[in-house]
């Protein structure tokens, strides 16, 4: 998914001559998350709704699971899943922007 979503930014800005450099500051500068980054953010934000859910089946399955989002969190420097949406799609902006090269 992340080299069909590269491809897709690269063909859009006609950049087809450099077809191995990385995409990261095209992404950044047109603030859109590398697909990797999104996944992550929708699997956050799912774990998110499923501890907040009215379902007791529902939040015993996010505690039962709560290591593999731990790893994506400490991934994005996020310390906890009570931020808010907005919180937390700021932190995972900020470690992305961390990561691209300026």
């Amino acid at each position: 998914m992340n080299v069909l979503w590269n491809n897709t930014f690269r063909k859009i800005f006609n950049n087809n001559c450099c077809w191995r450099e990385s995409t990261k500051q095209l992404l950044f500068y047109c603030e859109v998350f590398p697909m990797s980054y999104i996944t992550d953010q929708h699997t956050i934000l799912f774990y998110k709704r499923l501890q907040t859910s009215e379902n007791k089946v529902m939040r015993v399955l996010a505690k039962i699971n709560r290591d593999s989002v731990g790893a994506i969190l400490l991934k994005y420097r996020i310390h906890s899943l009570q931020n808010s949406v907005f919180d937390i799609k700021d932190m995972m902006w900020a470690e992305f922007a961390r990561n691209v090269d300026l």
